[in-house]
């Protein structure tokens, strides 16, 4: 026996599948901005500790040109 949906029943379905769809999406965008704002805080982190870095290797390149200038001379 092939009974066919009736169309209250069909827009019944197709407003809770909708319904499901744009809540899942929802928290899917919702998960996103927050992993975006964790990766954003890890690269922020990353980038000072960079730079720490960085000045710490000038500083140590520039002491170590001028103790060979000092040296030579």
């Amino acid at each position: 026996m092939n009974k066919r949906i009736s169309e209250d029943d069909y827009r019944l379905f197709f407003n809770i599948g909708r319904n499901l769809l744009s809540d899942d999406f929802f928290y899917q965008k919702k998960t996103v901005m927050q992993a975006s704002d964790e990766l954003e805080k890890k690269i922020a982190g990353l980038k000072s500790e960079y730079r720490k870095k960085k000045k710490a290797v000038m500083v140590s390149c520039i002491c170590a040109s001028a103790l060979t200038v000092i040296l030579l001379l």
